[in-house]
């Protein structure tokens, strides 16, 4: 759907005409918290344009990339997993081998060893979307699968009804509504689980541990 089509559906949904640069607001908080909640597996990316060098140091930044939300897994070379380390961990373990440290206020990221040799560095993390705008509402810009689009007119619907008109017909539109909603985030996040089990062979214990937490992975 375009967000266009994702505007007028919550119009319907709102039995009201939402101003669109209003909408488009709306529109873009509620993606952007839905793409939030989890690290959906549309939604993982990589990037190898990065090398290590034998003369980097902990201090060597390395750009993160211009869609990062946040990091995922690292892996410079083929074989050797980096691991993150918090920020105010830094000095700490500067010297330390195999891990890394992202400077979210600087959009760059560091390894806190050196290499032997020139590596790539594979870094796997969680894209940002790109966000509409009043002139690119007819533009299909989302890239969830087709059939979650609804999700976000009924959430526009919700946040337009208690912002603009919170009166007693609206509350009962939002719970009337809400079941419907509440089935299709059910079915994206199911949909979400299944294909992070795939990955790990439909066992709860991928990768040696039991009783995995989906959600954070």
């Amino acid at each position: 759907m375009t967000g266009e089509e994702i505007l007028s559906a919550a119009d319907d949904i709102a039995e009201d005409d939402i101003p669109r640069a209003h909408g488009v607001v709306l529109l873009n908080s509620a993606k952007n918290l839905r793409e939030d909640l989890r690290p959906w597996q549309f939604l993982k990316k990589l990037d190898s344009s990065k090398v290590a060098s034998p003369g980097d140091t902990w201090q060597t930044s390395k750009a993160l990339p211009a869609d990062f939300r946040r990091g995922y897994k690292m892996f410079v070379g083929t074989n050797n997993e980096y691991f993150g380390l918090p920020f105010e961990q830094w000095i700490a373990f500067k010297n330390s081998a195999r891990r890394y440290v992202i400077d979210l206020g600087n959009d760059v990221f560091y390894l806190t060893s050196s290499v032997g040799s020139q590596q790539t560095i594979y870094f796997f993390y969680i894209k940002t979307t790109t966000d509409f705008t009043v002139d690119t509402l007819d533009d299909d810009l989302l890239v969830w699968p087709d059939r979650f689009h609804p999700l976000l007119a009924f959430t526009v619907a919700a946040m337009f009804q208690g912002g603009t008109d919170y009166d007693d017909v609206s509350i009962r539109m939002s719970e009337s509504n809400r079941a419907a909603a509440k089935v299709l985030d059910d079915s994206m996040v199911a949909w979400d689980n299944a294909l992070k089990l795939e990955e790990m062979n439909h066992s709860f214990a991928g990768n040696g541990e039991a009783d995995m937490n989906l959600g954070d992975m």
